[in-house]
């Protein structure tokens, strides 16, 4: 995985606040290890600068992809060689500059808009290991589609977290 200080940087947003911006243009598929403190069952963070990210998987997430053996695969096509605990609540604490990423895919005037939405171009997505059975070991950022030079990147935070 790729150095996330080479290829990104911090500077103000047109958006909100704070945004991630790419220092070079970066290809489609590259991945970033995020880092992270170790998992537990805590869902919040008073720290400022920290956020919360999902450390586990459920059935609904079989479509989506993760990272095993170094390549990007499908959670779906290696569900059978996951450690029972993957489906385990936890959660990891994070300051990575990805969470200066503004999600860009917001507003949306409904759940279907904002996830046909293709204005984010970074997804999170779980790094398993190689032994049998495979646990998460950390979390990377996934670039969906080639960012531009100086481009804003935006990351999707889900549908849910804005309309709660």
């Amino acid at each position: 995985m790729k150095n996330s200080k080479d290829y990104f940087y911090v500077n103000t947003s047109r958006i909100h606040g704070q945004g991630l911006f790419a220092k070079r243009a970066i290809p489609e598929n590259a991945c970033f290890f995020v880092d992270t403190c170790r998992p537990t069952r805590t869902t919040s963070s008073h720290a400022p600068n920290t956020y919360v990210l999902n450390y586990y998987l459920t059935a609904q997430n079989k479509i989506s992809s993760c990272i095993a053996n170094n390549q990007i695969r499908q959670v779906q096509s290696i569900w059978h060689e996951l450690h029972q605990d993957m489906c385990t609540p936890l959660f990891v604490r994070c300051r990575d500059m990805f969470m200066h990423a503004n999600d860009l895919a917001w507003p949306s005037k409904d759940e279907y808009e904002y996830d046909s939405s293709d204005q984010n171009k970074i997804e999170w997505i779980l790094v398993l290991s190689d032994m049998y059975p495979r646990k998460i070991i950390g979390v990377a950022a996934r670039v969906l589609q080639p960012i531009a030079l100086h481009e804003e990147c935006g990351v999707s935070y889900g549908f849910d977290f804005w309309s709660s």
